[in-house]
């Protein structure tokens, strides 16, 4: 994973500097359809509306509790014309109501990553990826696309602390070798909570978290999508500074590493700025034109040489 050199942290885009809304959490309500709930049918269904040589467009944003800005949400997918969207650190316990989007989820109580498509992509939720820590797969077309939250801590078993991070890792590499092992074209992006701009570092507080997570994801044979834009944005002073991060990360298979790019937006909806990543589906390059041939009417065929013998066959004036 190659470890992008950060700009100068005066080049992040302007943030106010508020504190996050808290999340309202509200009691279980679970759906019977499968899109609202996220239950994995293991089905494929056809994709009419995604095509090769289309540009697939994923919104990626820690929200820092998603109950109270869907509004908010809405209007930045609709700006940004987001075909999905991966929320992290979502903080519900609910899935998000968002129109013309179906929603999938992990299990495991609350919900801290939900990731939304288009209704018209006919996403699915492979049963075999299915996952109880902050990861979810969905498959649209021949493309598998996850969301990812990597946390500090576990807001439903109170765990915290380095050994419960790289426990985690164990967790996500599992499922992502299962991911990769199904052959499929991938798309990885969330908040993974590494500074990719710290990886070379030696006094890095999670250098030994990214190294672990750079070697998982150099077995899997996923690619960083290059970012020195800062993508977190501390609210308040540090040291006459605000810090800066590159901590939200959007990762392909190698077959998609060369058609696939990020930008950082500026919108301000938590204190993490948005990832927009687009993905460019190639279609076949110099496809071959058909040859035209010549070809004899087989029904204008004279019948009467045939009746005179193989030896004696005028094929000439039997094919004109």
């Amino acid at each position: 994973m190659p470890s992008p050199t950060a700009e100068p942290l005066g080049l992040a885009p302007a943030h106010p500097c508020r504190p996050p809304s808290k999340a309202r959490h509200h009691p279980s309500n679970p759906c019977t359809s499968r899109a609202r709930t996220g239950q994995y049918t293991g089905t494929v269904p056809a994709v009419p509306a995604l095509h090769e040589g289309k540009q697939l467009r994923i919104l990626a944003l820690n929200c820092a509790g998603v109950d109270n800005k869907v509004a908010q949400l809405e209007q930045l997918a609709t700006s940004c014309g987001a075909d999905i969207l991966v929320f992290s650190e979502t903080e519900t316990t609910t899935p998000l109501p968002m129109r013309r989007f179906d929603s999938f989820y992990h299990g495991g109580g609350m919900f801290r990553v939900i990731v939304l498509v288009k209704k018209e992509l006919n996403a699915c939720a492979p049963k075999d990826l299915q996952c109880d820590s902050p990861l979810v797969w969905v498959q649209v077309g021949k493309i598998l696309i996850g969301g990812i939250y990597r946390q500090f801590s576990d807001r439903n078993t109170k765990q915290k602390g380095i050994t419960f991070e790289l426990e985690q890792l164990k967790i996500i590499a599992k499922n992502l070798e299962a991911a990769t092992s199904t052959g499929r074209q991938l798309i990885l992006a969330g908040d993974l909570n590494l500074d990719a701009a710290r990886g070379t570092d030696l006094t890095y507080y999670r250098k030994d978290c990214f190294d672990r997570w750079k070697q998982i994801a150099n077995i899997n044979g996923i690619s960083y999508v290059a970012n020195s834009t800062p993508t977190w944005k501390s609210f308040g002073i540090h040291g006459g500074l605000a810090k800066c991060s590159i901590l939200d990360h959007a990762y392909t298979s190698l077959g998609l590493a060369d058609h696939t790019t990020v930008e950082v937006r500026s919108e301000a909806i938590s204190d993490h700025f948005p990832l927009l990543i687009t993905a460019r589906l190639e279609g076949e390059k110099d496809k071959k034109k058909l040859v035209s041939i010549e070809r004899r009417n087989f029904r204008r065929l004279d019948k009467k040489p045939v009746l005179r013998g193989p030896q004696q066959l005028e094929l000439g004036t039997m094919l004109q």
